[in-house]
């Protein structure tokens, strides 16, 4: 946004021409009316509002033009516009009250730029350079010079602006290229071209951040909803946990158990095997057992071997 605040130069002594300044901002900004503005605000100033460049040259041009006027010229964000120029605010307000009080002392056209954007500097000081020239050049014309100028400018050829003065066309052309009209329209132009990248660039940065804010405020809302559901969720999963928890103890139980009883049933172990260390007592207690019932049928071998041989 381009807020722009234009004060009068020695209001004691010239008297009170706010209102004809700010009857020659409506003609001249017709074609790019401020969004806010123009309006007296303190005393003998007044100030506009413009989203656009074209406007913002419109409105210097013609102060330039009119001289006896500092100006300044704020770029920046805007926060609220209000129902008028005079209840909007932002940086960009404050950037120009910044810019038209250096122009009180530099008696040109100032440009600042507001706290929350960063402008190249190359580009701002063009922009304001490119002012300052042009002023230079509107202060040093002639009257006669002036006359001329304004009547290319509404448009008027060669030969008509030499009947409408009652001069030759070739005074006309002297008096044209002695005010450098050319020159000064295409400053224009240049400048026209550079406020708007500027706009744009200012403009695409405001709304990325914009973006961001707002994309964190929602992250942050969504984030603190999904913090009472989780809460919820953490309660149950808990549960779950404690279930599957005790599931995975109970298999592991019963998986030792059986390890422990060896076969099903709980057989002893085969005669003449070791009893495995991990071996219930109760395997422990059979397996003697076991060894002493295998021997039994080897003794009655045993001594049926020795009768055989006896008869023999």
């Amino acid at each position: 946004m381009f807020a722009v605040t234009i004060d009068q130069r020695s209001s004691r002594s010239a008297g009170d021409r706010v209102p004809e300044l700010l009857e020659l901002l409506e003609e001249a900004c017709t074609g790019n009316p401020p969004i806010a503005g123009f309006d007296r605000t303190v005393g003998d100033e007044v100030e506009g509002l413009f989203d656009d460049a074209a406007g913002v040259v419109a409105a210097v041009r013609a102060a330039l033009a009119m001289g006896d006027w500092h100006i300044g010229l704020g770029i920046g964000s805007v926060e609220s516009v209000g129902r008028n120029v005079r209840e909007a605010r932002g940086s960009a307000f404050v950037a120009a009250r910044e810019a038209v009080e250096r122009a009180k002392v530099s008696g040109e056209v100032e440009v600042r730029q507001g706290a929350d954007v960063n402008i190249s500097p190359l580009a701002l000081e063009a922009s304001q350079v490119v002012f300052q020239l042009l002023g230079a050049l509107l202060a040093d014309r002639t009257d006669a010079q002036r006359e001329v100028s304004d009547l290319f400018g509404a448009g008027l050829t060669g030969r008509e602006a030499a009947a409408a003065l009652g001069v030759s066309p070739s005074a006309v052309s002297q008096r044209r290229t002695a005010s450098r009209y050319d020159l000064e329209t295409r400053g224009w132009a240049v400048l026209n071209e550079l406020l708007g990248r500027i706009g744009d660039e200012v403009d695409a940065r405001l709304d990325v951040e914009q973006k961001a804010k707002t994309k964190g405020e929602s992250l942050a809302r969504l984030g603190a909803e999904r913090g009472v559901a989780k809460d919820g969720r953490a309660v149950a999963k808990g549960n779950e946990s404690s279930d599957v928890g005790a599931l995975e103890r109970s298999t592991a139980g019963k998986s030792l158990a059986a390890r422990e009883q060896g076969p099903a049933g709980g057989a002893a172990p085969a005669a003449g095997k070791e009893v495995p260390a991990h071996a219930t007592p109760a395997a422990r207690e059979q397996a003697p057992a076991a060894r002493t019932a295998s021997a039994v049928p080897e003794k009655a071998s045993a001594s049926r071997k020795k009768q055989g041989d006896s008869r023999l």
